[in-house]
């Protein structure tokens, strides 16, 4: 008898973990995430799937990662791991709302950073240089020798804002300028400059 009632607190504890997990989902966070960092991972707002950050900590580890850290999409419900990039210093990585999305910053070098935006249903990872270059057109911007793409925060559409700055021969002060990139539409536009 005391088996069965055992039995019947944990299934309503699990049910009850379980509908706790949909009623009050993990917060979207407002501010990126660093990699390699004090966390090691990022869960989705749902909860459903999870960023998995792996550094190297021998030469085997670079070629079995493919390079200093490599970033990995976990699917909670089926525990299937999947690598969608990999980096050689340090990335930002954050969840759109709806958990469609994950922005992240590469910082590639000391003379540029590059965004990327991974669609999880599609599986599939977009460079935004393109878009965002294509946005800079005709700025001046794009003459200088040092240009940082940063995203920054997601806005309702799917659209994220990015942060554009850098310096170089034509803003030899440094310069400041915002776009947003349409993931629906793979298309950036800029918003203001400083």
């Amino acid at each position: 008898m005391s088996f069965y009632i055992c039995k019947v607190k944990l299934g309503v504890m699990v049910l009850l973990a379980a509908f706790a997990l949909f009623v009050f989902p993990a917060k979207a966070d407002a501010k990126p995430t660093p990699f390699p960092g004090e966390k090691n991972s990022l869960a989705s707002p749902d909860r459903r799937f999870e960023l998995i950050n792996r550094d190297a900590g021998t030469d085997a580890d670079v070629a079995k990662l493919g390079d200093n850290h490599a970033l990995f999409l976990r699917d909670s419900m089926t525990g299937a791991e999947k690598k969608i990039h990999t980096y050689a210093r340090h990335i930002e990585a954050f969840w759109s709302r709806d958990n469609r999305f994950v922005a992240f910053t590469d910082f590639t070098g000391s003379d540029e950073s590059v965004c990327y935006v991974y669609r999880v249903a599609e599986g599939k990872l977009i460079n935004l240089a393109d878009s965002l270059t294509k946005a800079l057109l005709g700025t001046g911007k794009l003459k200088n020798h040092h240009i940082y793409f940063r995203a920054v925060a997601w806005r309702k559409g799917p659209v994220l804002q990015v942060k554009v700055s850098g310096y170089g021969d034509q803003d030899k002060n440094g310069f400041e300028t915002w776009c947003l990139y349409d993931v629906t539409r793979d298309e950036a536009s800029l918003l203001h400059s400083k």
